[in-house]
């Protein structure tokens, strides 16, 4: 669909592509850039332009063989450019599942359209939950309150009335209404919107800050590095201007981490497409990576833990009324409804009745938890929870409140029905207030337990996420349902009613409390706001009207596929198989993702660590470089290139550590760095020295000692820090190079153009020696007890606990 309203809502065709993109979840329209280009764009392109820069003097000199590791560059983005574009395609077909629609009058039906479709004079419906999805003016409004924050900025609905304006991308909180089509597609207020955000920027994630360090780093450390060199190469004048040029180029070429952004990238694309196939759909990328953070799920306990599906169980009569009296006052109440939820069709559906057309109304709403509806001849209906209506004025026996209890540790959803004769006053605030009605019973609703619901707690909790479970409905209820799905600490339950106003006490509650029933909107939302400020990562999972507060409100929201337009369009993620089975496979993706983009990220920042030692070793010595720029292709590619690609890719385990990782990072890298530039220059310097090899031939030791150590890295850094067991394929992987490289050497074309020899019995000695030190030296200093706890957080909290 075309960019109908690309700031308030899903995704459209166009901006599938923001699925990879790294925009804040809330609030703010949504950028328009890749991954690649909306955080380091600055930096990457400044990486690429000393890329090709360096590029230029080897095109100048006619060095084309040395001028490989641009085509390595060329294929890398080219790889990335087709997974992002794959990624695409496939989300965009995912896109559309989740965009707006809207119910749309035509010839005195009603149908069912995308928004292209609907033009200026159509006579469009709302409900709750629906969007607003082209600017038009009202012509029926019941009741009718919309939520314009994402217009407006402010939070509360606003009422509207017959006659008034109502633009794209609000949504109906309360009410129903009808208003004909003014404006669509670019003359809409929220395309225009859009079109003025055009440009904005948004803030990074912490990974994507996390690597721009890096890359920033990097730059402050290459930029007099590379002063040094040039200068170094002018004042010793080493075998004339090619040379010069080679020496300059193998110097600085090693010192880019050209990959790391775009394996980076390449990760999310495919986890985006990964958790696509699992039915989740992410509309941030931020989302994909917070999901690596979640110690926390609030979960509504409709459409959650138990099936988005209510069925009428039964009826409780109050003492001096029948079942009958029951029924046919709730029955009328549901089909005289302006607007009928699930619960009201439910009722329906069990209860049929002729409805008519109220002289008063008050329509369901989350903060209030009731409705009610005045008709002539049969007076004023009123149903909602026992506690709400309770409070407001209605008297429950105490026979028909003992039976209300039971249905409710028995995980029935319980709704009192309440007559009277005088009539509603339709203007309501808070609570609202009622007139004098008496009770006549109560309607019982099921719901089953989702079959996935208990496996799916457990799986949650066995990963050190707490699951809190927080809902409209009677404390009762959403106990009995906690302690079926095994919630931890399911026994601690508090209604809304008795929650705390203030925030240090309701912090407290929070931490202590896994159940929470009776709850309004805004405490839902002050809920979530509690555990983020006790330093909880909360995800919230909801699918309607009164989960959008907390949705905003939370680290990551997450909406059911069939929930209100409304939930999706601030959600973060969008289960669209509606199962919550799903979400821990989805926190997997997320860690798998943090876990590996650190990972690599080791594998790069080691191989500029000891190629900046070389370069600091050998800018002022009057002899040739260790490397030719054609040989570091050969490492690059062998040490980190590919094996980086396989490492982002692989599924991994183990904790995922969002804090101290450039602490990590540097404890990895610099050692293993400076162990590798020491072997490299000794393998060097005693070919050319003690042996009289050739430099031709010490190059050769240069690169061998470089790719064995290379890849002793690869091996180590797959055993970690707690000596984890190397898998086979990483072994066969490292083997395979090893085997290649061998085998490389005796290619006398392959000799030829990276300019390399076949060592000699006492070069294979030497190199053997290095290589086999270096080795040592690596895993004694990665064993070194304070490295160990830099590299590792939880090591280094539990010594610092000890």
């Amino acid at each position: 669909m075309p960019s109908a309203d690309p700031t308030l809502h899903g995704l459209t065709s166009e901006e599938a592509a923001g699925i990879l993109r790294g925009s804040p979840p809330r609030p703010g329209p949504r950028g328009s850039r890749s991954f690649a280009d909306i955080v380091w764009s600055n930096t990457f392109t400044l990486f690429n332009l000393i890329l090709i820069v360096l590029l230029v003097p080897l095109a100048i000199f006619g060095l084309w063989a040395d001028m490989l590791f641009g085509g390595v560059l060329v294929a890398n983005m080219g790889i990335g450019i087709i997974q992002e574009t794959r990624a695409k395609r496939a989300l965009d077909r995912l896109a559309l599942l989740v965009a707006p629609h809207g119910r749309v009058l035509r010839d005195d039906a009603e149908e069912t359209l995308a928004i292209p479709d609907i033009v200026v004079g159509d006579i469009v419906l709302i409900d709750p939950g629906d969007q607003v999805v082209a600017d038009g003016e009202l012509v029926r409004a019941t009741v009718l309150s919309l939520d314009e924050s994402v217009l407006t900025g402010e939070s509360d609905a606003v009422g509207r009335h017959v006659g008034d304006d109502v633009r794209s991308g609000a949504f109906c909180v309360a009410g129903s209404g009808a208003y004909r089509v003014t404006a669509v597609g670019a003359d809409s207020f929220a395309e225009r919107l859009a079109a003025e955000a055009k440009g904005n920027r948004t803030p990074p994630s912490p990974l994507q800050m996390d690597i721009n360090h890096i890359l920033r780093i990097i730059i402050a450390v290459m930029a007099p590095l590379a002063v040094l060199m040039v200068l170094s190469t002018i004042w010793l004048d080493v075998g004339g201007a090619a040379s010069s040029v080679q020496r300059v180029v193998a110097a600085l070429v090693p010192l880019v981490p050209e990959g790391l952004v775009l394996l980076a990238s390449l990760t999310f694309a495919v986890a985006a497409v990964r958790l696509a196939r699992i039915g989740t759909l992410a509309q941030q990328l931020n989302a994909i990576e917070s999901l690596a953070s979640v110690d926390t799920v609030c979960v509504d306990k409709t459409g959650t833990l138990t099936e988005n599906r209510l069925d009428v169980a039964g009826v409780i009569a109050a003492p001096g009324r029948s079942e009958d009296d029951v029924r046919r006052a709730a029955g009328l109440l549901a089909a005289s409804a302006a607007s009928r939820n699930a619960t009201a069709e439910a009722i329906l559906a069990a209860m049929p009745a002729d409805g008519s057309t109220p002289t008063a109304e008050v329509p369901f709403a989350s903060s209030r938890k009731w409705s009610g509806v005045t008709l002539q001849g049969d007076g004023t209906i009123v149903l909602g929870a026992p506690e709400i209506l309770e409070r407001i004025g209605v008297q429950v026996p105490g026979a028909l409140g003992s039976a209300i209890a039971d249905a409710q540790a028995a995980r029935r959803r319980v709704l009192l029905v309440a007559t009277g004769d005088q009539p509603l006053d339709g203007e309501q605030e808070g609570l609202g207030h009622l007139p004098p009605v008496q009770a006549v019973g109560a309607v019982l609703l099921a719901e089953a337990l989702r079959p996935d619901a208990a496996d799916t707690v457990r799986f949650l909790e066995s990963g050190g996420v707490q699951v809190k479970v927080i809902s409209g409905d009677g404390v009762g209820t959403v106990q009995a349902v906690a302690v079926a799905c095994g919630v931890t600490g399911a026994e601690e339950a508090i209604q809304g009613p008795d929650l705390p106003e203030d925030p240090a006490q309701l912090r407290d509650i929070v931490t202590r409390t896994a159940v929470f029933g009776r709850i309004t909107p805004e405490q839902k939302q002050a809920l979530v706001r509690a555990m983020t400020e006790n330093g909880r990562y909360v995800a919230m999972i909801g699918d309607g009207v009164n989960d959008v507060l907390a949705l905003k409100d939370a680290r990551l929201a997450v909406a059911m596929g069939n929930g209100s337009q409304m939930a999706k369009g601030v959600a973060d993620l969008v289960l669209l198989t509606n199962a919550f089975a799903t979400l821990p496979h989805a926190i997997e993706a997320g860690r798998q993702i943090i876990r590996n983009t650190h990972r690599v990220a080791k594998l790069f920042i080691t191989k500029s660590v000891y190629s900046a030692i070389i370069l600091l070793a050998f800018a002022l010595l009057p002899i040739a470089f260790p490397f030719l720029p054609r040989q570091l292709s050969i490492t690059s590619s062998l040490t980190i290139g590919i094996p980086a690609f396989f490492l982002a890719l692989a599924k991994s385990d183990g904790p995922v550590h969002r804090e101290g990782f450039m602490r990590s990072l540097g404890a990895f890298a610099v050692p293993a760095g400076i162990v590798i530039s020491i072997a490299i220059t000794a393998a060097y310097l005693l070919s050319r020295g003690p042996l009289g090899a050739s430099v031709p031939d010490a190059r050769t030791a240069s690169v061998l000692t470089a790719t064995l150590l290379g890849l002793a890295v690869v091996i180590e850094l797959e055993r970690g820090t707690n000596g984890h067991r190397v898998r086979g394929w990483v072994w066969l992987m490292v083997g395979a190079f090893v085997v290649m490289l061998t085998i490389g050497l005796q290619v006398p074309l392959l000799r030829d153009f990276f300019q390399v020899g076949v060592p000699t019995a006492s070069q294979w000695v030497l190199i053997g020696t290095v290589v086999v030190t270096g080795i040592i030296a690596l895993l004694a200093v990665r064993r070194i007890p304070w490295l160990r706890r830099m590299e590792d957080p939880a090591q280094g909290r539990d010594a610092a606990a000890a």
